[in-house]
């Protein structure tokens, strides 16, 4: 058995090669490999395979990231998609994480990453934007959730609520969630527009949700990502946003009234006492 495990890894290796080339191998790279039949041979199965392989990869793209899908059109999607694949083959048994570095990979592409600031294609800012979206977005449906707790309710203590695992914050460059859900809906898309969007994307009884935030709502949230209580990300927060003392009544105010809504979209659960 000592002697089969090397072997073994390296046909796993020379297979995932084969499927990932531009073209199918020549028959002598199938030998010892894999068996011609009399009437079909091995290297014209592969080929086949091939191309099912290549074709599911870039369904499961699509599957991931529908609105940049819709925005670019299928037929240039799906050479995004295989030239992604091609350069960075999936690296797990499951497919769920095969979108994991879409996003960077058209960073690393774009003809005009050496350009700054104005310099740089709006467009393809926007592409990148909505990729990151929609692949967090993707991600919330299967990520551990608070399906089998109980949320926090509204007579909950500032300093025993904390996010519940299934929500994540998003501070992004254009308008993605309004075009991603118009996609979904089969809507016309809205026109891609330049400006700060800061969501929260929740997960409550098995059903995700895009909800818009104020800026100081999302600074106040993403303080408690790393595990803080509300009330401590509101003490936190307060400072970030250099609010006066004279101010900090009325915002301490405006805090209390968000606070509802996020109680009545599920954020939080309540910390266990002890």
């Amino acid at each position: 058995m000592t002697g089969a495990a090397p072997s073994l890894r390296a046909d796993q290796e020379w297979l995932q090669a084969s499927l990932m080339r531009p073209a199918a191998p020549l028959d002598r790279a199938t030998a010892g490999r894999l068996l011609d039949r009399e009437d079909f041979p091995a290297a014209e199965g592969l080929a086949i395979y091939r191309r099912a392989y290549l074709a599911r990869l870039s369904g499961a793209m699509r599957a991931q990231f529908p609105a940049l899908c819709h925005a670019l059109g299928e037929p240039l999607f799906n050479e995004f998609a295989r030239a992604f694949v091609h350069e960075q083959p999936p690296q797990s048994y499951t497919l769920y994480d095969l979108g994991r570095r879409f996003a960077a990979y058209l960073e690393n592409q774009r003809p005009d990453r050496d350009k700054t600031g104005g310099e740089r294609e709006i467009w393809i800012d926007f592409m990148i934007d909505l990729a990151q979206f929609e692949y967090r977005l993707f991600q919330l449906y299967d990520a551990p959730g608070a399906e089998a707790r109980q949320l926090a309710n509204a007579d909950a203590h500032d300093d025993r609520l904390r996010l519940q695992p299934a929500v994540t914050l998003g501070r992004h460059r254009f308008n993605v969630a309004q075009y991603y859900h118009a996609v979904r809906r089969e809507e016309a898309a809205p026109v891609p527009r330049e400006g700060e969007n800061f969501l929260v994307l929740v997960r409550t009884d098995y059903i995700v949700r895009t909800i818009p935030l104020q800026a100081w709502e999302f600074t106040i949230l993403d303080a408690m990502t790393n595990g803080s209580t509300l009330d401590k990300a509101t003490t936190e927060a307060l400072e970030v946003l250099a609010v006066l003392p004279p101010d900090r009544e009325q915002a301490r105010t405006a805090i209390a009234s968000a606070r509802t809504n996020w109680i009545s979209w599920g954020l939080f659960v309540e910390r266990s006492v002890g």
